[in-house]
């Protein structure tokens, strides 16, 4: 059990530490002694985030990053504006308290 125990650590380290494969590795090991219950979620978690680095390192068509960039500054603006009213509606509200 002790040995299992140890094995957890060192997979919660690597997870922690974003080595996510070792995490995964450690976890398949622990499933075989431990049963696949045990560690299912976190075997899940490692292949999400192995999944989603994988996802984050393939490059975007540039025309999709014109799309967000503009899409993004239209937002910032929204907000923006909005922010201006809020800040009008408290002024408002705290001059009328006086």
């Amino acid at each position: 059990m002790k040995n299992n125990s140890s094995t957890v650590k060192q997979a919660a380290e690597a997870f922690a530490k974003g080595d996510y494969e070792r995490a995964h590795q450690l976890y398949s090991e622990l499933s075989a002694t431990l049963g696949d219950g045990v560690v299912k979620a976190n075997l899940e978690l490692c292949e999400r985030r192995l999944r989603s680095s994988v996802e984050a390192n393939t490059e975007p068509p540039k025309a999709s990053l014109e799309t967000q960039l503009k899409e993004t500054q239209r937002l910032l603006e929204v907000y923006y504006r909005r922010c201006q009213v809020l800040q009008q509606q408290l002024v408002s509200a705290r001059t009328s308290e006086r």
